[in-house]
């Protein structure tokens, strides 16, 4: 996975398909907010209220659950080494639930729940008095990273 700085698609858009259907984008937002933090790949086949993706692993982890929508391309960025998209999720419509070697598979339907979170930024001097609020998405791999960050 690779973070990039992108400007916010900064509300909804109205163009771009909001329909999951082969070709389009699929979204997968680890974190909403005032930070967005969402995976964007390619919707590979939809079998009724099934959604196939990706046609890589995400992180190939096996089953997962983490909230899946439709997403917007703004821009393909092109490179030899590793060309990217930077996209935007329009919205959540289901649930993520398998993350193997030949994609992700997903849901339609209710979206899994998410973790909200609060954080105050106070500068010492009193310059900046400042909350920020997210929504992150409950991953099983977060809680290993924990564990492991905490010891």
């Amino acid at each position: 996975m690779m973070p990039l700085a992108a400007g916010g698609a900064g509300g909804t858009l109205e163009e771009g398909p909001v329909k999951l259907e082969p070709g389009s984008a699929i979204a997968v937002p680890l974190m909403t907010g005032d930070m967005d933090m969402t995976a964007i790949g390619t919707v590979t086949e939809v079998l009724g209220d099934r959604v196939l993706g990706f046609g890589h692993p995400f992180f190939s982890e096996g089953e997962v659950s983490l909230p899946m929508g439709s997403g917007y391309i703004h821009s393909v960025i092109a490179n030899l080494v590793n060309s990217f998209k930077l996209g935007s999720a329009l919205k959540v419509q289901g649930t993520l639930h398998a993350d193997q070697v030949m994609g992700v598979a997903g849901k339609i339907g209710e979206a899994p729940a998410t973790i909200p979170i609060e954080l105050r930024c106070v500068y010492a001097d009193g310059t900046l008095d400042q909350t920020y609020h997210f929504n992150a998405a409950i991953h099983r791999g977060s809680r290993r990273c924990w564990r492991r960050c905490r010891r």
